[in-house]
């Protein structure tokens, strides 16, 4: 079933690849008329004619909602993998990132705040995309051109995407919450405080080109917020989601197929079923999403070779153990519940892959009752030889260490104990299920709109205003209506206001976002892909072997234990988001699949 639906979205790929106007040069000029800047956000929505429009489209990018978002991206977005503790001496005056105590206190609730002490207290934290625009950048200047590269890259009406490397510092308010869109009093003050609020941003990385813009900027501000949003979106397809989640369990599963046996091995049969559509679906990428004039070109910054070689890059760099969840999170200083509170990817995650790991162990045991035994499966060891293998799977980092013990090296391809094999096989599955579902799932809500989330920047974005104007005109409306307390507007007269204010905020971003048809094609590519949910996590395949699908006793009581506390988690989760504005619902274990199949 799994395969059927992977290539059934194969031919839903190739045509929205193929039927995308920017994908044919020719058709592009042609048709100049349909390349120009829209005129409204209307032209934005017309794509959503067959899905849901998301939410986000009712949040202009400039209003104190839209930065309560910005910030909820991080945390509960498509990619939220990018936050990370700041480090000592990356921003203030005399950093690379000149933000200010005066910037700072004009975020809600840090009114007496300082960077010191927020930095001190673990409470300041930055996304920081130099490194992989930089790379895309540097990859497509010098890859192979394409003759699409600069149809790709240009409008009808001249304007061209911009590459940008941002950086946007954000702030946890040393005390107290507000809900999120909660506005101020008046356009002087500070907003109230939001459990993660946005301070600066740097849209380059060069201080004396770029300076930083605050939301006290105007429109720079809105801008910014879109370069940021656009380079996050661009980090999260090609790295978070291609790279090391898609092409990374292919080496795996590849290595599997070509050394486990399907009849006896244990491990096998543990995983077999978390391979489900891999293949497939991975196989329609160089038609339909990388490669000359597909879906990754049309929308992102950057050629096509400059995207494959980011990808290829990421992939065999990123050392395999890091990508533990808890390792990864303790690197990126995101674990400390007490200091960055509502993190749900984190806390969901965390509980899923507690659950998979003790499943894992507890199938494991009978076959590997000790070390020796682990070490003695001549198939497990050839395994983990050819996921580290250049000839293989070529994933670095791959390999248990030497010595017990934080801070020593893998020995590539080698796995040494029960425990590490545990550990490997836990993030296969985590990975296959729970870590897709995240950022698959949530792409339709967060990326498909493409005036929230441009994957690409359509022109030079403007410096700061420093003028202490309110974000947008909708911010201003909202500002002046709060103040002078109007109570006599009657309801039809304050939904106009509130349009118009809307409108308005939009219109001053239109420049930078992407021609219609090139906004068409992502909106369809992100409402495809999380459109199709097949299998579901803690749910096997029917076998009528004794012993269930893992053929032992054991086996069979861990998968039922998984299964009833997976329904628990599930009924967990749904409690505690009930009624939020933005739930987070991506990995209640009855929304995630337990493959990567789409």
């Amino acid at each position: 079933m799994a395969a059927w639906c992977a290539g059934a979205v194969t031919t839903a790929l190739a045509a929205a690849a193929a039927a995308a106007p920017v994908g044919n040069a020719r058709r592009r000029r042609a048709d100049g008329a349909a390349d120009a800047p829209a005129a409204s956000l209307a032209a934005y929505t017309a794509p959503f004619w067959a899905w849901a429009l998301p939410r986000v489209a009712g949040v202009p990018a400039g209003t104190p909602d839209g930065d309560a978002l910005f910030a909820r991206r991080r945390l509960a977005g498509a990619h939220p993998l990018a936050l990370r503790r700041v480090r000592a001496g990356e921003v203030g005056p005399a950093t690379p990132f000149p933000v200010t105590d005066a910037q700072l206190r004009a975020v809600g609730g840090c009114g007496g705040d300082t960077l010191a002490a927020a930095a001190a207290a673990g409470r300041l934290y930055v996304v920081d995309y130099a490194r992989s625009a930089g790379y895309i950048a540097v990859a497509s200047a010098v890859g192979r051109a394409s003759p699409l590269d600069e149809a790709m890259a240009t409008a009808a009406d001249g304007r061209r995407k911009v590459a940008y490397a941002p950086k946007a510092l954000f702030v946890v308010p040393p005390g107290g919450r507000a809900p999120a869109g909660a506005v101020a009093a008046s356009a002087a003050a500070a907003p109230p405080p939001l459990p993660l609020a946005p301070v600066a941003i740097q849209v380059a990385t060069a201080p004396a080109d770029a300076p930083v813009v605050t939301p006290r900027d105007g429109t720079a501000w809105a801008a910014a917020k879109l370069v940021v949003n656009a380079a996050d979106g661009t980090e999260h397809e090609l790295r978070a989601h291609m790279a090391l989640t898609h092409y990374l369990m292919n080496s795996v599963a590849a290595a599997a197929a070509r050394t486990l046996d399907p009849a006896a091995s244990p491990v096998w049969r543990l995983l077999s079923p978390h391979f489900d559509g891999l293949f497939t679906i991975n196989n329609t990428t160089p038609g339909s999403l990388l490669g000359e004039g597909n879906l990754m070109h049309q929308t992102l910054t950057g050629t096509a070779a400059g995207h494959t070689a980011y990808v290829a890059h990421v992939l065999h760099t990123t050392p395999f153990n890091s990508l533990f969840p808890r390792a990864e999170m303790a690197a990126r200083g995101v674990l400390d519940a007490a200091v960055l509170g509502d993190y749900p990817y984190r806390d969901d995650g965390l509980a899923i892959w507690d659950l998979l790991h003790d499943y894992v162990a507890a199938v494991l045991a009978p076959h590997y009752p000790t070390d020796d035994a682990g070490a003695a499966d001549a198939e497990v060891a050839a395994w983990a030889a050819e996921i580290s293998s250049w000839h293989g799977g070529r994933v670095a980092g791959f390999g248990e260490p030497a010595a017990a013990g934080g801070g020593a090296p893998p020995v590539a391809g080698v796995i040494r104990s029960v425990a590490y094999l545990v550990d490997v096989c836990t993030f296969v599955v985590w990975t296959s299920s729970a870590h897709h579902a995240a950022i698959n799932f949530s792409q339709h809500d967060y990326l498909a709109y493409v005036p929230a989330c441009p994957l690409s920047i359509w022109g030079v974005v403007p410096g700061p205003a420093d003028d202490g104007a309110p974000a947008t005109a909708a911010a201003a409306a909202v500002a002046v209506d709060d103040t002078n307390k109007v109570e006599d507007k009657d309801d039809g007269e304050a939904a106009a206001a509130a349009a118009a204010a809307a409108e308005a905020a939009a219109a001053a971003i239109l420049p930078w976002l992407p021609p219609p048809p090139v906004a068409g094609a992502q909106a369809e590519l992100m409402a495809i892909l999380a459109s199709v949910r097949v299998t579901r996590l803690g749910q096997l395949p029917w076998t009528p072997r004794r012993g269930g699908w893992h053929g032992t006793p054991e086996g069979a009581a861990a998968a039922a234990t998984l299964a009833a506390r997976l329904d628990d988690l599930d009924a967990a989760i749904a409690a505690r988001e009930a009624g939020r504005e933005w739930p987070y619902e991506y990995l209640r274990p009855s929304r995630v699949p337990r493959s990567i199949n789409i």
